[in-house]
């Protein structure tokens, strides 16, 4: 039989054939895609640390940059898959949009202003509106949001101290790193053979000893007072600063981090407000101000992957290191 492959061979095939081969070019790679994407790891919501800008601040200079600079920096650990930043800003669907990502259970921290729209710390600002049914610290308050005081203080140290002891000055459980890693992680694609398990491992304990380092970082900032907590008046919406470890007032609830006292936040978030004019019958000034700037941390209660919301503290240390 002649089979040998000749041009006019060649183009009978092309001029007869030429739709079939293109069908099955199409169809060899939407399998192909297909295969990838079956088979590929995607990150579930705890393992994407979102970033919102709530609809009362604008974007800065470096703000669509964010996420690029925090893979870049390598700011999270392993198991921080994706990356993502969105402002709810200047949109009229934007608070239908906030309500359908947090009923979904998306986001991580959120940016806002303690100030209202008359610059402000009142029952009109954001914060307020957002927090005035409380913050959850360890007790029976329903709320969407932690006490950053509690979650920091309470919460994420005994989190660490299962780890490094009382202090957080001991050496790492090893066992204890391995167990946690297993239980998250066990079922993960990533981590299916024993080598790839192993590594997993080894990744898990380099994520909690950096975890500990920022830690003990944001401690440090908070003594130097780059960072405060933001606690606000249950009645008026007044606001007050707290230091580490201060007791919260009556009749207060710490709500956000303060983070005015970075003075190149407005790089990220900055906020706008009319000041009132001097003389009865005047315009007022429009002014800008990053001292407002607070953030605030979503309660997502996920019970499996409950430690990745701890990644937070990553987050703050470097808007400590990097906006102060």
């Amino acid at each position: 039989m002649d089979a040998k492959i000749t041009k006019q061979r060649l183009a009978n095939l092309l001029a007869y054939d030429w739709l079939k081969i293109l069908v099955t070019i199409a169809v060899a790679v939407l399998a192909l895609a297909l295969l990838f994407t079956m088979t590929a790891t995607n990150p579930t919501t705890a393992q994407t640390f979102t970033i919102y800008g709530y609809t009362d601040v604008r974007v800065g200079t470096e703000n669509m940059s964010l996420d690029t600079r925090l893979e870049e920096k390598k700011v999270f650990s392993y198991d921080i898959l994706k990356i993502s930043s969105e402002s709810f800003y200047g949109n009229s669907y934007s608070a239908a949009a906030y309500t359908a990502r947090r009923a979904a259970g998306e986001g991580t921290v959120m940016f806002l202003s303690a100030l209202d729209k008359a610059g402000k710390a009142s029952k009109d600002s954001e914060l307020y509106r957002n927090t005035s049914e409380g913050t959850y610290a360890g007790d029976e308050v329903y709320s969407g949001f932690y006490d950053p005081q509690y979650f920091l203080e309470t919460e994420i140290k005994e989190y660490l101290e299962t780890f490094f002891g009382a202090d957080l000055s001991g050496e790492l459980n090893q066992d204890k790193a391995s167990a946690r890693f297993l239980e998250r992680n066990g079922k993960d694609k990533r981590f299916r053979t024993k080598e790839q398990k192993a590594a997993g491992i080894e990744s898990e304990k380099q994520r909690l000893i950096k975890l500990r380092n920022d830690y003990v970082a944001v401690r440090t900032a908070f003594e130097q007072e780059k960072l405060v907590y933001l606690a606000i008046n249950k009645e008026s919406g007044e606001t007050k600063e707290l230091k580490w470890e201060e007791v919260c007032p009556e009749n207060y609830h710490v709500a956000a981090f303060g983070l005015g006292k970075l003075k190149s936040i407005s790089k990220l978030y900055y906020f706008e407000y009319t000041e009132p004019a001097e003389e009865e019958g005047g315009e007022g000034k429009n002014k800008t101000t990053g001292e407002s700037i607070c953030l605030t941390v979503f309660r997502n209660n996920r019970k499996k992957d409950f430690d990745l919301c701890y990644e937070t503290v990553s987050f703050l240390n470097y808007l400590a290191e990097n906006y102060a």
